[in-house]
């Protein structure tokens, strides 16, 4: 059992106190009840989604039936910011900085209603010395009777970063603690310190590990999953997280990259998200084959995935004696780490003699394949493409080179054929020129620009502050959270006209080019709509939904999927 401050022998931090002294006064009884239905979502650094989550996990339980408080206890205030509640949206009847609602008696004071069942409380910047503490009076002191009785739950935004004052110091009152981080390594020694500092003002704290963006992917040693011992392999030993420190860790929820939770993606382009897609699926591909090749080098499986990763992120081998060189360097600073392992390796006799002559062999093929160079090619031809995609629509715009999606066309169908050749006696490539021929076909229907305007007519629009028309994503997420009718009819009369029009695109492109190894039959050797249409789908989803910050109301996206079960499995401990 964890011993307490006073048998330690330091000071009892102060929110156990006031937390103590709470407790013996009339609203108790209130008191308790908000903390059995309070959850904090922490972060040791901003940046790895905490407020997204923190969002997302308010309006999941608020559309299960809960009443749900999300408490905005960042300084910058980014909650309302982060679901584009603008200036005009915004119900906080008066500014709590200043105004009458300082000294307001009621809750309603600091509360903005968002959707059915969700409010936010106290969405202002916390600017000013004191105004974080301020806060905390208002939840315990003077409100807590009205929120006992206005709320079933309670989640709370926690500013980014290891401030007692308005971080730490709500930790007491909390009956659940997750903290969100992200499978990279700055992540994972902010998340680590935070962990450290909780248990040291809080020994025997639970704590819920939230990963977003996660991959299992395992680079240059760090792993992924693994926010304790990454983070115990870069402190010095006295500040490393104990065996029984790192037990109150517990992985809650693994949720995978998706571009609606990425705010980075701006306003949705179908043309340019269409040549993403290609290029990123031939990036794929190009990773499959090298994987293939090197499974066959008789090489230890770890070191075959770092030879294989090394390889695709660095395509031109050019000499391969060089090459193999500084493979060695990399290889002998991410393998031995990794490993756990003392052992010094000289440089350059990593491998054996008999590996050495593989792998030299494994380069001279890899380097000759005339597939993998064309392969190459088209990245490069794709991304240049979106680079001027992105470029036109800038604050230096300039008009695309006329002709230009013309000799994209070209090159891609040259790219097909030869595609459509390997398919034959590959699945791997076989399954990329089906994706490939699918994305094709819709970026010459997006050629047309009455089609490109039925699909961004989804996407709503308000004028700025300027004047300027821009997407209106609060109102987007909206008709997402409140499952609007009307809005779901032309979605889904939108997807059906797109999926008719790409389907008969996708029979002409492969007539023309001879592609039939590409295209997807049912058992009458007619064109199977169905996977097309799944393929549709998850296109839509990703240009019409990215950037929006929200992943509740998509139940077959993976992402959304992952979100759900560590949402349930919250809630489920929250009440046990």
């Amino acid at each position: 059992m964890a011993r307490s401050a006073a048998e330690r022998g330091i000071p009892e931090p102060v929110p156990l106190v006031l937390l103590r002294e709470l407790l013996s006064g009339p609203s108790r009884d209130s008191l308790r009840r908000v903390i059995s239905r309070s959850i904090a979502v922490s972060s040791g650094k901003g940046g790895v989604g905490k407020t997204i989550t923190a969002c997302n996990l308010a309006i999941f339980y608020a559309r299960k039936g809960l009443r749900v408080g999300l408490v905005d206890l960042d300084p910058l205030s980014d909650v309302a910011s982060l679901l584009d509640i603008y200036e005009s949206e915004q119900v906080l009847r008066d500014s709590p900085r200043g105004g009458a609602a300082d000294g307001a008696t009621h809750l309603d004071g600091y509360v903005m209603p968002v959707f059915k069942g969700l409010e936010i409380l106290f969405p202002y910047q916390k600017l000013l010395p004191g105004e974080a503490r301020g806060v905390m009076e208002k939840i315990y002191r003077a409100h807590i009777g009205e929120i006992d009785s206005r709320y079933d739950l309670l989640l709370f935004d926690m500013p980014a970063g290891l401030s007692q004052e308005d971080n730490l110091a709500y930790i007491p009152f909390m009956r659940r603690l997750v903290l969100v981080t992200n499978p990279e390594p700055t992540a994972h020694a902010s998340a680590g310190a935070y962990a450290k500092e909780v248990q040291r003002l809080f020994p025997g704290t639970a704590i819920q590990v939230w990963h977003n963006r996660y991959s299992r992917e395992v680079k240059e040693g760090f792993h992924p999953s693994d926010v304790a011992g990454n983070y115990n392999r870069f402190v010095d030993p006295s500040e490393r997280l104990t065996p029984g420190e790192c037990a109150l860790l517990s992985d809650f929820a693994f949720v995978p990259e998706d571009p609606a939770l990425d705010l980075l993606q701006g306003e949705p382009s179908p043309v340019t998200h269409v040549l993403k897609c290609m290029k990123d699926g031939i990036n794929y591909a190009h990773g499959r084959l090298l994987s293939q090749a090197t499974r066959k080098l008789g090489l230890p499986p770890r070191i075959q995935k770092v030879v294989t990763s090394y390889v695709h992120r660095n395509p031109e081998i050019g000499g391969s004696e060089d090459y193999l060189a500084r493979m060695e360097e990399h290889l002998t600073a991410s393998i031995i780490p990794m490993a756990g392992s003392s052992r010094v390796v000289p440089r350059g006799r990593l491998f054996s003699d008999r590996q050495t002559a593989v792998l030299m062999g494994y380069l001279a093929r890899v380097k000759k394949s005339g597939l993998r160079r064309e392969m190459l090619r088209m990245e490069e031809l794709l991304a240049e493409q979106v680079s001027r995609m992105v470029e036109s629509r800038g604050p230096f715009a300039s008009r695309l080179p006329p002709g230009q999606d013309k000799a994209i066309d070209r090159e891609l169908g040259r790219f097909l054929v030869i595609l459509n050749r390997a398919a034959r006696g590959s699945s791997l490539m076989r399954n990329q020129g089906v994706l490939l021929l699918f994305y094709f076909s819709l970026h010459k229907l997006f050629q047309s620009r009455t089609l490109v305007s039925v699909l961004k007519s989804l996407i709503p629009r308000r004028k700025n502050q300027k004047g300027r028309s821009v997407r209106d994503r609060f109102r987007q997420i909206r008709t997402l959270v409140e499952q609007d009718p009307a809005y779901r009819q032309r979605y889904l009369k939108t997807v059906r006209t797109i999926h008719t029009l790409v389907t008969r695109q996708i029979a002409a492109v492969a007539k023309a080019l001879d592609l039939r190894t590409l295209v997807i039959v049912d058992g009458r050797s007619r064109i199977d709509g169905r996977p097309y249409l799944k393929l549709l789908a998850a296109f839509l989803h990703e240009t019409l939904y990215s950037g929006l910050s929200v992943i509740v109301g998509f139940d077959y996206r993976s992402a959304a999927a992952a979100f759900q079960d560590g949402a349930e499995r919250l809630l489920a401990s929250l009440r046990a």
